[in-house]
């Protein structure tokens, strides 16, 4: 198996594409001012490419000086920064 393979199962697990059934994707977007401007389309577009994920308290989300790889888009909680 290759590496290419290997990550792209990796990512593929990692951001399982889950419906939740309380929460209109689109609707959902709306609210965030960024996404605001878009037309009902192009949010259904962007709705059809968001993962959700649920991380535990004290879960690493990113890490400073690293690629960025995602957006997050918080629905819940807070995330705070932390030095070391």
């Amino acid at each position: 198996m290759s590496m290419k393979h290997l990550e792209e199962i990796l990512w593929s697990f990692k951001f399982r594409k889950r419906k939740s059934p309380e929460v209109n994707r689109n609707d959902f977007l709306k609210t965030i001012p960024f996404f605001e401007h878009l037309t009902e389309k192009q949010l259904k577009t962007m709705g059809q490419h968001l993962h959700e994920r649920r991380y535990e308290e004290n879960e690493y989300l990113f890490e400073a000086n690293h690629p960025g790889a995602s957006l997050f888009i918080i629905m819940r909680g807070e995330v705070c920064c932390r030095n070391f």
